[in-house]
């Protein structure tokens, strides 16, 4: 009797071990799956930078509205930096490889330097313009000169980011081009 009263607890007991190893198994896999997602690839970026993931701050590559001039303002080395964060982040939607990710850091880097005394430009021209309309008399050859000069230095950088973004789309493959173009209209969408 102490037999047949033995097989329903070895019964359920197996039971039992079977539905904690399934358990074990499925939530060994599912934190698998979870530290191989892109959030804590995110995570990982932002931890490497030198943040912890819990501490408040809202990084970004300088490009958050309200925070342009922070960008202009910032040495080629933290605009480097910069540009290296934000294409980790990049790269992980993409699953761009690190020498993708060298080759694009380097050609908007290049790009930014030559696109940055732009501005400065044209607060000097906004600043002459304001001397030229307050003077007794109006230089229109004057105005005329500084409009054409703005103008000339608009359509040669919107050469060079033409070219950049280009060079930039030749780097990437036609699937990750895809997945950024997707990525860009995700982001879009949220605005």
């Amino acid at each position: 009797m102490s037999h047949d009263q033995n097989k329903p607890k070895s019964k359920r007991r197996a039971i039992a071990l079977v539905t904690a190893a399934v358990v074990a198994l499925g939530g060994a896999w599912s934190l698998q799956s979870f530290a191989g997602s892109k959030a804590v690839q995110h995570m990982k970026v932002h931890v490497e930078d030198g943040g912890s993931w819990f501490d408040g701050k809202r990084h970004s590559a300088g490009w958050r509205r309200g925070h342009r001039d922070d960008f202009f303002e910032m040495s080629d080395a933290e605009v480097n930096a910069k540009l290296t964060r934000a294409m980790k982040h990049v790269a992980i939607e993409i699953d761009a490889s690190q020498q993708q990710q060298d080759q694009i850091v380097a050609l908007i880097s290049g790009a930014f330097k030559e696109v940055r005394p732009f501005r400065d430009s044209l607060k000097a021209t906004v600043k002459e313009m304001r001397e030229l309309l307050l003077s007794s008399q109006i230089d229109r050859a004057t105005m005329e000169r500084l409009r054409a000069e703005r103008v000339a230095e608009s359509d040669r950088i919107s050469k060079t980011l033409i070219v950049t973004l280009a060079d930039v789309a030749e780097v990437l493959t036609p699937a990750q081009r895809t997945l950024l173009g997707e990525r860009i209209m995700e982001r879009h969408a949220r605005d």
